[in-house]
C-alpha cells in the first residue's frame, strides 16, 4: 500500500497493487515504464507481465481509516493475464473493510457479472477514455451489476471528446506527464466539465491539470458514497 498525497493520486488516499502489469502496450502508461526499470525486483519481478502478488492481499485490513484506495494503480485488474479465481480472491479480501475500492480498467468485458458473483457494494468501476475513439468503453459500464458505481477516468486527455455521461457517477480529468508529454487544450477540459455538469456529476481536476490552467476552477468533487461504507457480503 502507497499513501497518496498532493503530488501523487491525489484523489485517492492509498494505491494498492495485488497484482501488477497490464499487455495493452499504451505509450503513455508510466507504470510500465516504471515497471521495467525495476524488472527483477520484488515488486516487479517480471517487469510489466501481468502478476499476482497474494503477500499484498491483507494490506487493506491493516488501514483502519476508512479510506478511498485505488486498486492496481500499476496494473489492470481485468488484464487477461489476471485470472478470474485471482480477481475473485482479491475481492473477497475487501468485503469486511470499510474502505472504497476504485479501479480502472481497459478491459471493462473481464468485470465479472452477477452469474456466481456478489461484487463488495463499496467498489467502484471505472474505465480511461483518452481520445474520441474510446469512447464506446463507457457505455460498457451500464450493466446492471455496475451501474450507481461507475466512473470515468479521462487521463490523459489527448483529444476532444464527445461523451454522453449519463449513467456515470464520477469523472475524474487529468493531463499527460512525463517525456514527450501532450498538453490537453483547455476546451477540451471545458467541454468534459460541461458534459459531466449535464447530469450533476461530481468532476475531479487533477493538480497536473490544474498546474497548466492554474485559472480553472478547482474543482475536485468526491461521490459522497465513497467514504464509510460498512462491510460488504461475502462473495458468491
Amino acid at each position: 500500500m502507497n499513501k497518496q498525497g498532493e503530488n501523487g493520486i491525489n484523489y485517492v488516499d492509498y494505491t494498492w497493487n495485488p497484482c501488477t502489469g497490464c499487455t495493452h502496450g499504451c505509450y503513455y502508461c508510466y507504470a510500465r515504464r516504471i515497471a521495467e526499470r525495476f524488472k527483477g525486483t520484488k515488486a516487479f519481478p517480471v517487469g510489466f507481465t501481468p502478476t499476482f502478488h497474494p503477500d499484498r492481499l491483507m494490506e487493506p485490513a491493516k488501514v483502519k481509516q476508512p479510506s478511498r484506495i485505488l486498486v492496481c494503480s500499476m496494473g489492470d485488474l481485468f488484464d487477461e493475464g489476471i485470472t478470474l479465481e485471482q480477481i475473485r480472491k482479491i475481492a473477497n479480501y475487501t468485503r469486511l473493510t470499510k474502505h472504497t475500492y476504485l479501479v480502472l480498467t481497459k478491459n471493462r468485458i473481464r468485470i465479472p457479472g452477477p452469474i456466481g458473483w456478489h461484487w463488495p457494494d463499496n467498489w467502484w468501476f471505472g474505465v480511461s477514455v483518452t481520445c474520441r475513439g474510446e469512447t464506446e468503453k463507457i457505455y460498457g459500464l451500464e450493466r446492471p451489476w455496475i451501474l450507481g458505481n461507475s466512473w470515468v477516468s479521462f487521463e490523459p486527455l489527448l483529444d476532444s471528446i464527445d461523451a454522453d455521461l449519463r449513467n456515470i457517477y464520477w469523472v475524474v480529468i487529468g493531463a499527460m506527464t512525463g517525456p514527450g508529454a501532450i498538453k490537453p487544450e483547455r476546451r477540451w477540459v471545458e467541454k468534459l466539465i460541461k458534459a459531466a455538469d449535464n447530469y450533476n456529476i461530481p468532476v475531479f481536476l487533477k493538480n497536473n491539470l490544474l498546474k497548466l490552467y492554474p485559472d480553472l476552477p478547482r474543482r475536485q468533487e468526491i461521490p459522497e458514497r465513497m467514504i464509510n461504507h460498512a462491510p460488504s457480503k461475502e462473495l458468491g
